[in-house]
């Protein structure tokens, strides 16, 4: 949503940041956004840090693939936030390990498996069975 508005690409450029969009996310009500994990991904394996005045999903797929992450600066807020999210006060509460501009890398591991259910992923196989696939055959 951001990267649409031209006058906030302009301020980020203008400070010198290259900006970069992955794509629409979409809902999945709409079926836009079916590439943008994968572009996420992608740019995510191009750097050894992600960092924002936000803690966001960003950050979460970040420290998966490895990168150093912070949150640190001037909070972004946003003027309609939906208050039962509890803005960024919540999410200092939740995930204070992750804001400041050195985090402990173990702590940012720690908090992103719990976060992104890595003891819950489904293997191949599982994902197979449950979803009633059957294994492609080679030619």
């Amino acid at each position: 949503m951001e990267f649409a508005n031209p006058d906030i690409r302009r301020a980020y450029r203008s400070a010198g940041f290259r900006v970069i969009c992955h794509g629409e996310r979409g809902s999945r009500w709409d079926g836009k956004g079916r590439d943008f994990l994968p572009g996420q991904l992608a740019a995510l394996r191009r750097h050894r840090r992600v960092a924002s005045n936000r803690l966001g999903s960003a950050l979460f797929y970040g420290a998966s693939v490895g990168c150093e992450v912070a949150v640190y600066g001037d909070p972004m807020q946003f003027e309609d936030e939906r208050p039962e999210y509890g803005g960024t006060a919540r999410r200092m509460r939740l995930w204070p390990e992750l804001h400041g501009e050195q985090v402990d890398p173990e702590a940012a591991r720690e908090a992103t498996r719990q976060e992104l259910g890595f003891e819950y992923q489904a293997t191949p196989e599982e994902l197979r069975r449950m979803f009633g696939w059957k294994r492609a055959r080679c030619a």
